[in-house]
């Protein structure tokens, strides 16, 4: 699967509806097939219209023009922030 179609399918299912990834800063590395991308994830929830925002990382191997690898950290208080978990996350985390 292409990452573009896999990006789709995995937001195709969540309540979170982006509507553009703004990059912030791009660094290459050593590797020079690596590229680190920081970025911040814009959008709306289906259900509210509320709007979110959040910070990533994308790490990227990039080979003959063609991304091979690629990994994706995002804030995950962030997300469940955004996605009105928080209060669900925070209770699991207490919990243990």
């Amino acid at each position: 699967m292409r990452l573009r179609a896999a990006y789709r399918a995995a937001w195709a299912v969540s309540d979170a509806q982006p509507q553009e990834v703004c990059e912030v800063a791009v660094h290459s590395c050593a590797d020079g097939e690596v590229l680190v991308v920081e970025q911040v994830v814009r959008g709306v929830l289906r259900s509210t219209g509320q709007p979110f925002e959040f910070p990533g990382v994308l790490v990227l191997r990039v080979r003959d023009g063609e991304i091979v690898h690629a990994w994706d950290y995002m804030d995950g208080l962030g997300i469940a922030h955004a996605l009105g978990r928080l209060p669900v996350v925070v209770k699991a985390l207490t919990q243990r």
